[in-house]
């Protein structure tokens, strides 16, 4: 383990700027919506793309002090890394999405599976594309994944007030799906694919737990279906 190939000062920014702006913008967005009982699909859009700059803005900072990028956004096979981010997005399209601003479900759930695809991206640059790569320059790929899926769940430390139970529960949780995105951005060197995965917790979350658009059946399927048409491009691009 040799640190000396790590930026020490731009990964102590990258930290503290990831989970500082997460802290203060998720904290003064949350006791606004609070305050004036805004919880609407503006709000959850808004939360949503707050959330995903919070992690943006210092991985592009961070990521432009990168030497080599092995992981770009559309990766070994542009093509193949496009079709796989349109997938849930047809999907809630063909679904639709019941809102509380009268637009067309079924236009309402492309539109929503296109923002949620974007805030992934936009996120998995920092995770994927900057802190995995800085990272693995000088430590094993194991320890690698376990350091971003602890500093993942300390970005998101205000969503689970920081209780023991939740710890226990999101440290394993998030260092597997560490680990797993982090082989799908060895195998195909794109952040669309990972921004794809990404996208999908997201929506499951989000709509299922939190807002009930979706219901659990109907989020089974997008998982099963998605996961169907993904391995076997993720295996193409890998050996493209």
């Amino acid at each position: 383990m040799d640190f000396k190939e790590i930026n020490l000062n731009v990964l102590i920014l990258f930290l503290v700027l990831s989970l500082g702006l997460s802290y203060f913008l998720r904290f003064y967005a949350q006791r606004f919506f609070l305050e004036f009982n805004i919880y609407n699909d503006g709000s959850l859009v808004l939360s949503g793309f707050l959330s995903a700059l919070t992690l943006a803005i210092p991985g592009l900072i961070a990521r432009k002090t990168l030497q080599k990028k092995s992981i770009h956004l559309l990766g070994k096979n542009p093509l193949l890394a496009i079709y796989i981010i349109v997938i849930p997005p047809i999907l809630l399209c063909i679904m639709g999405l019941e809102n509380s601003s009268n637009i067309q479900v079924n236009l309402f759930g492309l539109i929503m599976g296109g923002l949620y695809m974007f805030f992934g991206v936009l996120k998995e640059i920092a995770w994927r594309g900057y802190l995995q790569i800085a990272l693995e320059k000088s430590v094993n790929k194991y320890l690698t994944y376990f350091i971003v899926g602890l500093i993942w769940y300390f970005w998101h430390w205000y969503f689970t007030g920081g209780t023991n139970s939740y710890f226990l529960i999101l440290i394993p949780i998030l260092s597997a799906a560490s680990f797993g995105l982090a082989e799908v951005a060895r195998s195909t060197k794109s952040l669309f694919a990972c921004g794809a995965i990404h996208g999908l917790a997201d929506i499951i979350l989000m709509h299922i737990i939190f807002s009930y658009e979706l219901s659990n059946l109907e989020g089974l399927i997008m998982i099963l279906v998605c996961f169907a048409i993904w391995i076997p491009l993720m295996k193409k691009i890998e050996l493209s």
